[in-house]
């Protein structure tokens, strides 16, 4: 049983439990695997929950129920991979909307290699979450959360997520413990629990940073991970266990001010971890998963999918083999692992940016910065509504322009976004870009527009008296 999820004062799903899944590997024996069930990738029981509970037709999903993996229910461990230390562990943390069995691929190809890997769901952050009670966890976004998350509390109720679920990697390793100490279980003294590996896609990568930072860990792998909700302190501070950054060029498209910022703490957490490998490949956020494979027609359709069907064995075995290769180099009780070390993979049809360690020189020294398309949209449509006096939080720049913020506080919101940049950089080209298109600032001191702003000119930001109206949505 795990403590209530979202808030602290509205319980929700309280004696919230974790439903997990196990990798481990297991004899080779034909004879003794036809007595055991092939694994399905996702339980037609699950297919079916979800196709009712998001209004779709079961034609259309019901096929991703016959997908069987290479995995085999309760097969025996095969003890001739268990080291001196036991197996290495490899925990696994999903994203908002995403499922534990999203990268089995990856998970399967691991436990081939000697490791024992986990995956659960987070109820309410996974898509759908099937008990074998028949219980149900749903999705559950701001908009479906409790009443008294408001919209300007947006990060700080990720913030409470991403620690809840950081809290949940730390008791899985702990579950793992007492099942390598119980004489009764399949597992007896076949887990090296004490530094675990973790394994994040999107907000499972900020997941597992999170838990990096705050237990043990042996190393930490990101798939594309999404940092916002750690705070830009977190990224600051980096980890102390060698890191694997695996990312596209641009974190969702850049749809909005929650991605625009990631590319760049995501560099920032890599420069300042002691050891950090990392790659921006050519391709989509979900092309890390699986989903690749089950449903690629579907997930084109939906925008879910960027690379050709063609590309995705390449993809895949770059994805896997960077994975393994850097676990087999990195993991501290690997000596007596028996997977083969693999050379870092190649992928001839992408073309690949690796940072070893990324962009060190810009993110530590001060300087100019140039402002992606993403961020001055944001900006300059949520100064639009500032100038009309909108009291609501707009949907593009909620999180940058609280009503009545001047220069001074946008620049020192901003710098969440800017690495090691200095205020002053970022307040000067700030204002110089803004000019650009037309939004001026008045001058901190004297309160009046600058002499370059045309005449008549409406005065778009004024100062705001209190913290409290500035407001802001980072968490410390």
């Amino acid at each position: 049983s795990r403590p209530p999820w979202v808030t602290d004062t509205v319980p929700y799903g309280v004696g919230r439990q974790l439903l997990a899944d196990i990798w481990y590997p297991c004899t080779s024996d034909p004879a003794t695997l036809k007595t055991c069930r092939q694994s399905h990738l996702i339980a037609s029981e699950v297919i079916h929950a979800m196709c009712v509970n998001f209004n779709v037709p079961k034609w259309l999903m019901g096929h991703m129920a016959l997908a069987k993996t290479n995995a085999f229910i309760d097969a025996p461990l095969d003890q001739s991979a268990v080291g001196s230390n036991g197996c290495p562990v490899v925990i696994f943390a999903h994203g908002l909307g995403g499922l534990r069995m999203q990268n089995t691929s990856l998970l399967e190809e691991l436990a081939s290699r000697g490791y024992v890997c986990v995956a659960a769901d987070f109820p309410y952050d996974a898509t759908l979450v099937v008990f074998p009670d028949g219980e149900q966890a749903q999705f559950i976004f701001l908009q479906d959360g409790p009443t008294a998350v408001l919209p300007q509390e947006l990060l700080a109720f990720r913030r409470r997520c991403i620690q809840h679920r950081a809290a949940d990697l730390h008791f899985i390793r702990q579950k793992l413990a007492d099942m390598h100490a119980n004489p009764a279980d399949s597992l007896y003294g076949a887990l090296d629990c004490a530094l675990p590996a973790l394994i994040g896609h999107s907000y499972g990568g900020g997941t597992v940073v999170e838990a990096a930072q705050s237990g043990p860990a042996s190393a930490v792998v990101m798939l594309d991970g999404w940092l916002f909700c750690n705070s830009r302190a977190s990224a600051e501070r980096g980890v102390d266990v060698p890191l694997l950054s695996l990312r596209c060029p641009t974190f969702l498209n850049d749809r909005d001010e929650f991605c625009f910022s990631n590319a760049q703490l995501t560099d920032l957490l890599c420069a300042r971890s002691r050891v950090c490998e990392s790659v921006v490949m050519p391709i989509g956020h979900y092309d890390f998963t699986d989903i690749v494979w089950i449903a690629p027609i579907i997930f084109r359709f939906f925008g879910l999918m960027d690379i050709k069907p063609s590309q995705r064995r390449e993809v895949h075995d770059f994805v896997v083999g960077s994975v393994a290769n850097f676990l087999d180099r990195h993991y501290p009780t690997n000596v007596d692992n028996k997977g083969h070390k693999l050379e870092p993979p190649q992928c001839a049809s992408l073309s690949l940016e690796r940072q070893d360690p990324p962009r060190l020189p810009g993110l530590l020294e001060d300087g100019d910065f140039e402002w992606t398309e993403a961020q001055l949209k944001t900006v300059k449509e949520a100064a639009a509504l500032v100038a009309k006096g909108e009291e609501a939080w707009p949907s593009t720049g909620s999180v940058l322009l609280p009503r009545g913020c001047g220069l001074a506080d946008l620049a020192e919101q901003l710098q969440v976004f800017m690495a090691s940049h200095t205020l002053e950089s970022i307040r000067r080209q700030l204002a110089a870009q803004l000019a650009k298109l037309g939004v001026y600032f008045p001058d901190e001191e004297s309160d009046r527009l600058p002499p370059q702003a045309p005449p008549g000119v409406r005065r778009q930001f004024v100062r705001a008296d209190s913290a409290s109206e500035i407001g802001g949505l980072y968490p410390p």
